[in-house]
Parts: structure tokens; C-alpha cells; sequence
């Protein structure tokens, strides 16, 4: 099951989009160091800045793989892409209320105090981890949807 994929990557050490992202490797076949690099800055809201979550990030980098544009033309592939990414967005929000990062761990990663708070209170192996999980079941779906994936 992809979803617990994901979540292995993420609480063996990957950042949340590098998980998400690596996690449809299988489809996607590119070198895993070359995915690893281009996911690393979204980890945390964005080097932790706490914007839109690192899930996310990676699953919109998986729709961009399969839907986005690629002639500067495209404007077909472009508003496809823009809709599923829309589409990801109003399910993962349904569940959370929020794709912003800050929002949903409930603390500042750029403070000592927010720091200690998610150590403490293990944000990364639950939230975190369920907020993978939940990105790569929602991206599952939209795939499958979609004819990517069966």
C-alpha cells in the first residue's frame, strides 16, 4: 500500500514531500537521489517556513509529472494540471481544514519553543505522518481517477 510507503520514507528521516513524492517512484522512474533533491526544500511548509505543507508539495509535484504542461503552448495541459492540483486541495482541506503547515502542526518550527513543542508532543510521527499518509491516498484516488493508476 503506497500510503504506508510514504509514511515509512517520511519516519525513516525524509522530509514530507521527498515521501509523498518518492512514493510514486514506481510510475514516475527517475533517478531516486535526482527526486530527493528536487523534494528536500518543500519539507516543512517550505524550509520550514511553515507555508503550504510538504505533502502537498510533493503530491502537486506528482500531478505536475503526469498533468503539467510541457509546450508553452499547452494551455489545455496547464488548466488540467491546475484543476487537479485544485481538486487535491478541497480534499485535503476537507480533511484538515488547512494545507498550510503552521495551521496544522500548531507551532512555530522556526522558534526554540515550537521546536521543543513538536519534539514533545511527537508531531512528526502522528500528525505529520497522517498528513503523508492522507496526501498519498487523496493522490492515489485522483490517479486512479485519472487512468494513471488502477
Amino acid at each position: 500500500m503506497r500510503s504506508e510507503i510514504a509514511k515509512k520514507y517520511f519516519l525513516d528521516g525524509f522530509n514530507c514531500a521527498q515521501s509523498v513524492l518518492l512514493t510514486f517512484n514506481d510510475l514516475i522512474k527517475t533517478d531516486e537521489k535526482v527526486l530527493l533533491r528536487l523534494a528536500s526544500s518543500f519539507g516543512g511548509g517550505m524550509g520550514k517556513m511553515q507555508f503550504t505543507c510538504g505533502a502537498v508539495s510533493g503530491a502537486y509535484m506528482v500531478l505536475g509529472y503526469f498533468f503539467g504542461k510541457t509546450e508553452k503552448e499547452d494551455k489545455k495541459a496547464l488548466e488540467k494540471n491546475y484543476m487537479l492540483v485544485r481538486e487535491f486541495k478541497d480534499k485535503f482541506t476537507k480533511n484538515f481544514g488547512s494545507e498550510n503547515c503552521k495551521e496544522l502542526i500548531k507551532c512555530d518550527l522556526l522558534s526554540e519553543e515550537g521546536r521543543k513543542y513538536f519534539i514533545e508532543n511527537k508531531i512528526g510521527s502522528t500528525v505529520c505522518a497522517n498528513l503523508v499518509v492522507k496526501s498519498v491516498e487523496i493522490l492515489e484516488e485522483i490517479l486512479n481517477n485519472e487512468k494513471i493508476i488502477s
